[in-house]
């Protein structure tokens, strides 16, 4: 019946299907199309991890195909941090957009649309911080619960001794400011 949509295109074309599908895509099915996506991630974390320094034990993946769209197949990418580094997070959307231009530099048919990233924390990563703030931690006010560390014990105190009654005619050593 829609014989004549296709009329003027030779018969193996016609079998093939629309031209605007790439032909890795076209003959793959799901699980195949996301391994090749899993390893396309996988590789291009790695190279991304290794060229700012950052160990590639400390962040993993995790590749959910959410399925399909009109510009092809969706895949939810979870970044998992499973080391903590306290200066990780100030970082992350600039390491996100790294790991999307390592994308298109492996792989130059893919589309932003074909991925979404997220994070996720392993229970393992060692976050220091067990607890939600107060409240008035997030607009800067201060409050009579946020806690202000103890400064810092300088170099040179030591605790005191039995000898430091004794006088020797010296007058005492100070500890003064170092730098």
């Amino acid at each position: 019946m829609w014989k004549f949509l296709r009329l003027g295109l030779s018969k193996r074309r016609a079998q093939e299907g629309p031209a605007t599908v790439p032909p890795t895509v076209r003959g793959a099915s799901a699980p195949d199309h996301t391994a090749r996506r899993r390893e396309l991630v996988r590789v291009v974390l790695r190279d991304t991890l290794r060229k700012h320094g950052i160990p590639t034990d400390w962040i993993g993946f995790e590749i959910t195909p959410l399925g399909n769209s009109v510009d092809g197949d969706v895949h939810l990418v979870h970044l998992v941090v499973l080391k903590w580094h306290e200066h990780l997070m100030d970082y992350a959307p600039v390491l996100q957009e790294q790991l999307w231009l390592g994308l298109g530099r492996f792989s130059p048919d893919v589309d932003r649309a074909q991925f979404t990233f997220g994070w996720k924390f392993s229970p393992d990563c060692a976050c220091p911080v067990d607890a939600m703030p107060e409240p008035a931690f997030w607009s800067g006010r201060k409050s009579a619960r946020v806690t202000v560390p103890p400064p810092a014990s300088r170099k040179f105190d030591l605790p005191a001794s039995e000898y430091d009654h004794r006088s020797s005619g010296f007058a005492p050593t100070q500890p003064g400011e170092m730098n």
